[in-house]
């Protein structure tokens, strides 16, 4: 937990993931269940989600906004 304090954790809300194809990341089971096509459909659709949410982060950072948004972890729900 100590190594945490310069850490700057970037976490995907509950409603951006119910927009996720699944509603949920993605992980390497769901790709094993697809045929080649709708494997590289989900794949860009969720590489283009994660590009939305990059574009979001930095606008933040580069917004007054960026304190309003920081949230500190609280050290007793670290597990180190």
């Amino acid at each position: 937990p100590g190594n945490y304090a310069d850490v700057v954790l970037l976490t995907p809300t509950e409603e951006f993931i119910r927009h996720l194809p699944f509603g949920k990341i993605p992980d390497r089971k769901d790709f094993q269940k697809l045929n080649d096509s709708a494997r590289m459909h989900y794949w860009r659709n969720c590489i283009s989600l994660g590009e939305r949410m990059a574009d979001d982060f930095h606008e933040l950072v580069h917004s007054d906004r960026l304190s309003l948004e920081v949230k500190l972890l609280e050290p007793g729900k670290l597990k180190g």
